[in-house]
């Protein structure tokens, strides 16, 4: 049965080696960490086996500590220049498609609740 899903579990792996790598080298460039990895407070085997198996939870993480999370919509509308008039004609386009998907979804939903 693991021979089937050997692809996919070298591609976890390999993932995750991909991810504990990110996470090393900027645990080095933050002088805090850096010194609480040199002090031995927490162990570089844990950093590695949760690195590499759970990194889906701690992108998912890192995704949603932007701060774009907690920007209000006119902001984010304003500082892209979606009312800027030299605005290319294939952003304009692509905005109303994206509103058009969003209100099709809405739809999907209130119909089929």
């Amino acid at each position: 049965m693991i021979e089937q899903y050997q692809d996919e579990i070298i591609g976890y792996l390999l993932i995750g080696l991909c991810f504990l790598l990110l996470t090393l080298r900027g645990s080095l460039k933050n002088p805090n960490d850096a010194g609480m990895l040199q002090s031995q407070e927490i162990e570089l085997g844990d950093i590695v086996w949760r690195s590499i198996l759970l990194w889906p939870y701690h992108l998912l993480c890192w995704i949603f500590s932007w701060q774009i999370w907690l920007m209000p919509v006119r902001d984010i509308l304003l500082k892209v220049g979606i009312f800027n008039h030299e605005m290319n004609f294939l952003y304009k386009f692509l905005i109303v498609v994206l509103l058009f998907l969003n209100l099709v979804f809405l739809w999907y939903f209130e119909v089929f609740k």
